[in-house]
Order: C-alpha cells, then structure tokens, then sequence
C-alpha cells in the first residue's frame, strides 16, 4: 500500500440531494475529468453502499483514455452522485489505478462528506485502520462513528 495513503481520512457520504447515506467507506482522491466532469477531486470508494446506489445502463467514455465509466444514481431520489469505472483499460491498470479497488467515484458537488469516526476509540478512521470490505458492516453506523 502506498504510504501517503496510510494518512488519508476515511468519510461517510450521504447524497447532497436527499440526504440518504450512500457510502461508508470513501477516500478523497485527485482526478482525471471523465466526461462533463471537470471536478479536480471526487471522493472515491471500493464499496458503496448498494442498496442505496445503482448504475445507469449506459456506458460513458473517458476525455483521457480509453477506460469506460456509468454514471451511479442515489436510488432514494435519482440524482447522479457519481460514476463508476465499469471497464479500466490496459493503460491505466498497467499504471496502477484502480489497483485498489477504487472503482467507485462521488463527485464533490453530489455528496455530503463527514469524517468516519471508530466505535470504539472516537478517532478518524484512516486509510490502514479500514476493516476489510468482508468485515466492514455497512449496516451500522455506530453512534459516534459520523458527526454530522
């Protein structure tokens, strides 16, 4: 794992539409600008919240490459909050992107984000405190886990 990553704040994203909690598990991340999308950041994530976001059936082309992207809608209002790398190409796995499983982006201007706090100690969680995906309930939310 890259050490810079090791620093980096984990969030909790709800929909800026509606306010319904999409994702437990984001991570800020600088970008390429993938269609309209001229967002510098976007907050990024293995595993959203599935029950709470969908994908849209159509396909979208990167600017910068030629990976392939959907858009991802809040599933409680239809906004789109982000879009999801549905197919990297050769060039950007040959350097590295999505060797994290960070598929998964939420555009800035589509979310809310607040700082994942641990149950149990009351800090941030950071990037090397994040349970695996198989053990990161996204059920709970403990109550001094998200100060909103």
């Amino acid at each position: 794992m890259p050490m810079y990553q090791s620093t980096r704040p984990f969030y909790v994203l709800d929909c800026a539409n509606c306010n319904a909690q999409i994702c437990r598990r984001g991570m800020k991340y600088m970008i390429l600008p993938v269609g309209n999308n001229a967002e510098p950041f976007v907050f990024a994530t293995d595993m959203p919240d599935l029950s709470a976001v969908g994908v849209v059936p159509i396909f979208l082309k990167s600017n910068n490459c030629s990976c392939t992207a959907q858009d991802v809608v809040c599933l409680f209002c239809g906004s789109v909050v982000g879009y999801h790398w549905s197919a990297p190409c050769h060039q950007c796995v040959a350097l590295g992107n999505g060797q994290d499983c960070q598929l998964w982006m939420f555009l800035t201007k589509a979310v809310m984000a607040n700082f994942r706090y641990n149950p149990h100690s009351g800090q941030v969680v950071m990037w090397n405190d994040i349970p695996q995906v198989e053990n990161d309930s996204v059920n709970y939310l403990g109550e001094v886990e998200c100060l909103r």
